[in-house]
């Protein structure tokens, strides 16, 4: 997705081409005539009314029934596409930011450095991880476990250290933070309802 949100001298082609490092080849669309990324998978152009609503739903999200409500209507005028295209999203429903991805990589990281500063040293966390997917609900960390019960301290000093998320997912270091739907998956599939989880109260973030 482009937008044209940048304000001033710079625009917003320049402003990413800097940040990537390199520069953006743009082209004119074929029926606005506004300049898009030429090595964009597909472009659908339209038109918003303002005011102009509908009503949207109700629909199944993943973690929730989605009710009607009212929406802007957005009118495609023409859609574009590159040979054989590859088209990414997001099948959970929630909506990612900039700002979200920023905190979850800050968080995650800030976790993990922290986590392998306590045990004398001892860098028992491979990698811990707030999906953006599950709004930083969860928290994910990839460990090798040196005693029994040591789930259960990993699981207690991220809850001490962190305030966005009420749950703690630890997994094997066989296991990498983007493979995410295998980890859900694992968690409906083959986790023990009576072995696999754990509760705890009274846990206060600090």
């Amino acid at each position: 997705i482009f937008m044209e949100n940048i304000t001033g001298p710079v625009s917003a082609a320049d402003l990413a081409g800097y940040l990537g490092g390199e520069p953006i080849e743009l082209f004119k669309s074929q029926s606005s005539q506004l300049l898009v990324p030429a090595n964009a998978e597909i472009l659908i152009e339209g038109v918003a009314i303002p005011g102009q609503t509908d009503i949207e739903g109700p629909f199944s999200g993943m973690v929730r029934r989605e009710v009607a409500s009212v929406q802007p209507v957005f009118k495609v005028t023409s859609v574009s596409y590159r040979k054989n295209p590859v088209l990414p999203f997001d099948v959970t429903g929630i909506k990612g930011s900039d700002s979200l991805t920023l905190k979850s990589i800050a968080h995650s990281f800030r976790l993990q450095m922290i986590m392998n500063t306590l045990w004398m040293g001892y860098r028992a966390v491979k990698w811990v991880y707030c999906p953006i997917s599950l709004r930083l609900g969860i928290g994910i960390a990839s460990a090798t476990p040196v005693y029994p019960g040591f789930e259960f301290l990993i699981s207690r000093a991220l809850f001490s250290c962190s305030h966005w998320f009420d749950k703690v997912l630890i997994v094997d270091t066989g296991c990498g933070a983007e493979e995410l739907a295998r980890i859900m998956g694992d968690i409906y599939q083959k986790a023990s309802p009576v072995h696999a989880f754990h509760f705890t109260r009274h846990l206060d973030a600090a």
